[in-house]
Order: C-alpha cells, then sequence, then structure tokens
C-alpha cells in the first residue's frame, strides 16, 4: 500500500512537471509549434514519418509501462509465481504483433494507422498485461495471503521513509547510468547522421546481453536477500559470485554470436551500407566492456539484496558522470576518433562501476559477517 502512494504520487509530480516545466522549456527555447520537423520535411514513408502528438503520447506511455514487466519479473521471481508472469508476457507480446498485424496494415476490417496502430497495439497490451497480473494476483488462492496484505495494508511513517531510503538510490543510479548512455547520443550527433544511425543501432543491440544479464542479477538480489533474512551470509556471498560466473558464460555466449554476426547484424535494420559497416567496427568496443557491463549489474543488484544502496549513487557518478561521459567527448570529438572513440569510452565507466559495487558488497557483507560472529559468541557466552 505504501508503494502505491508512492507511485501515485511520483505521477502527479512528473504530470505536474510535463505541465509547467514542459510549457517553461517550450516558451525558454522558443519552440514553434508549426514549425516543420525532419520528419515533414524529410518524409519519405520509411526513415522519416510524420506522426500526431496522441502517437508518441502511446510509445511513450508503453515505454514507462515497459517498466512493468521488468519490475514485476523480479516480484514473481520473490514469491514464487515466475511461470505465470512468463505467460503473461508471452500473451501479451503476442497480442501486440497481432494488434500491429491489424492496426498497422488495415486487416480484419480495421482501419490502416501505420505507426498511429504500433503505438496503440503497444498500448493496449501493456495495458492487458498489467490487468492480467492483477487478475492473478487476487483471485488465485496460492496468493491469498499476499492480497489480503497488500489490501489490508495501511500506509504509515515507518514502511514510507523505509522505502524511499531504498528505492531513491536505486533510481538514481539507475537513472545516471541511462541518462550516461542517452547523452552520449548528442555528443554522437556533434559526430554525424551516419554515426548516430549506427550508435541507435548498437544501442539496440546492447540492450540484448544487458536484459540477459540484469535477469540473472534480479535473481541473485532475491536470492541474497532471502539469505539475509535468514543471517546465512555465507550464502548471500555464494548467490552473488554464482550469479556473477552466469554472468560472463552467458557474457561469452552473446559476444560470440554479436562477434560471428557483426558485417550483417546492422542490415537487420537498415540497408545503409555506411550504417552497417560503421556498426561491424563498433562490435569491438562492445565485446570489450561485456565484463564489465556484468560485473556492475550483478553486484550493483546484489548490494541492492543486502539493502545496502546508497553507495551506488556516488559510485554511479562517479562511474558515468565523472569518467564515462568526459572521455566519450575526449575520445569521440577531441581526438577525433568518431562512433568508435565514444563507445571505447563505455568499458571505462562500467569497468568502473563494476569494481566499486564489489568492493562495497565485499565490504558490506564481511562486515555483516563479523558483526553476526559477534553477536554468536556473546549469545555463547550467555
Amino acid at each position: 500500500m505504501n508503494t502505491l502512494v508512492i507511485v501515485l504520487i511520483a505521477a502527479v509530480c512528473l504530470f505536474g512537471a510535463y505541465v509547467l516545466y514542459g510549457r517553461w522549456l517550450a516558451n525558454k527555447w522558443g519552440i514553434d509549434p508549426s514549425a516543420k520537423t525532419p520528419a515533414v520535411v524529410h518524409e519519405d514513408g520509411r526513415d522519416y514519418v510524420p506522426t500526431d502528438g496522441w502517437t508518441v503520447f502511446a510509445h511513450q506511455f508503453s515505454s514507462i509501462a515497459g517498466a512493468g514487466p521488468v519490475t514485476g519479473a523480479i516480484q514473481a521471481a520473490a514469491f514464487g509465481w515466475l511461470p505465470v508472469l512468463l505467460w503473461v508476457l508471452i500473451g501479451g507480446n503476442i497480442l501486440n504483433i497481432f494488434g500491429n498485424w491489424v492496426l498497422i496494415y488495415g486487416q480484419l476490417g480495421a482501419p490502416e494507422l501505420g505507426l498511429t496502430g504500433a503505438g496503440l497495439s503497444t498500448l493496449a497490451s501493456r495495458v492487458v498485461m498489467a490487468v492480467a497480473m492483477m487478475v492473478v494476483f487476487f483471485s488465485r488462492r496460492k496468493y491469498r495471503a499476499y492480497a489480503q496484505g497488500f489490501l489490508r495494508g495501511r500506509i504509515n511513517r515507518a514502511d514510507f521513509r523505509q522505502l524511499n531510503l531504498l528505492g531513491w538510490p536505486i533510481a538514481l543510479q539507475m537513472g545516471m547510468e541511462t541518462s550516461a548512455f542517452s547523452l552520449t547520443s548528442i555528443i554522437v550527433g556533434w559526430i554525424g547522421t551516419t554515426a548516430l544511425a549506427a550508435h541507435q543501432v548498437m544501442l539496440t543491440i546492447s540492450q540484448v546481453g544487458f536484459m540477459v544479464y540484469y535477469g540473472i542479477g534480479a535473481a541473485a538480489a532475491v536470492r541474497i536477500s532471502n539469505a539475509m533474512g535468514q543471517r546465512d551470509y555465507r550464502a548471500a556471498r555464494g548467490n552473488a559470485y554464482a550469479a556473477f560466473q552466469i554472468v560472463m558464460m552467458l557474457a561469452v555466449v552473446v559476444g560470440a554470436m554479436v562477434f560471428v554476426l557483426r558485417h550483417n547484424i546492422g542490415s537487420l535494420f537498415t540497408p545503409n551500407d555506411d550504417v552497417v559497416h560503421l556498426v561491424s567496427l563498433t562490435v569491438w568496443p562492445f565485446l570489450v566492456y561485456q565484463i564489465g557491463d556484468g560485473m556492475q549489474i550483478v553486484f550493483g543488484n546484489s548490494l541492492r539484496g543486502l539493502a545496502h544502496v546508497r553507495p551506488l549513487v556516488i559510485y554511479a557518478f562517479l562511474a558515468f558522470f565523472v569518467i564515462s561521459l568526459p572521455l566519450s567527448y575526449l575520445f569521440g570529438v577531441t581526438l577525433d576518433l568518431g562512433l568508435i572513440g565514444v563507445w571505447y569510452s563505455f568499458p571505462f565507466g562500467l569497468t568502473t562501476s563494476g569494481l566499486l559495487y564489489f568492493l562495497a558488497f565485499r565490504r558490506q557483507l564481511d562486515r555483516l559477517t563479523r558483526s553476526g560472529s559477534e553477536r554468536l559468541g556473546e549469545v555463547r557466552k550467555k
């Protein structure tokens, strides 16, 4: 119940920022609503397609709602109903594919909406998935105790404060990591349109590895949290190291696949030969940072399992804003290495964050182990 209140407060704040701060930015930057965008000027029906505001809203809303399946999977793993969630996710994606076919191309008597249809289909599938999860949660006897606990929950200061103390550092850490990658798009935009296109393709490809690694990291967070509840510090350490080993093996698999397909993988996104060639070159720094990326994902989640999240903010700021972003500009613009230089800055930031998260995890777990041993010794003396 306290979490729901926080979500509602955040929604109100975001809406207020959209209306008030967005309007201020529009006036500050002199945005002209009647100005023609590149999608209108260069419209070709493929790369440049004019889109109305509601379509953009639908895509943005579905992107925000897409966080639900990510956090939902973590909760499902914690409560032991992951198979149910998998069926919901698979069904939702199948529904989205079917909706795209119907609404984009005007099948089964539906109007041909193009890009607008894609946005509406994605939005509808996300809403259906959320409703399906709620129905399962509140209707199944297996989860009745959790549902009753949710319904009977009361807003109280202690839980509200604890959720904020844990949630905000995690949000800031993830926000800084995401922002660092997003802000590099501005730097790449200064380099050229071909570099920017290849950059977007590589960001999409990199998400494959990231989501696989993050799934293992989330599982480690759940296992470590359970071990901490039992004060089994050895199991907590073992789960973190086991997750890291699994992620490293997966990194080899993902890296090998991308390396073998490096000359052709770009053609899945665009027929432009220059972009495809640049994507094949950018694969090299992508392979270099897989170890650092896997490390920061596993041990960042491990720190969450320990409920030791404050260091995440400082270390993420240092790794991504103090190290990674300046190096992106230095390599890509100052040294004129282009997109390849920008991507070679990523291993520095990701590896730095991974090492710092690992050291913080080990220090905190050693501290808890010593404290537990001291308490056990005092009990035995009594």
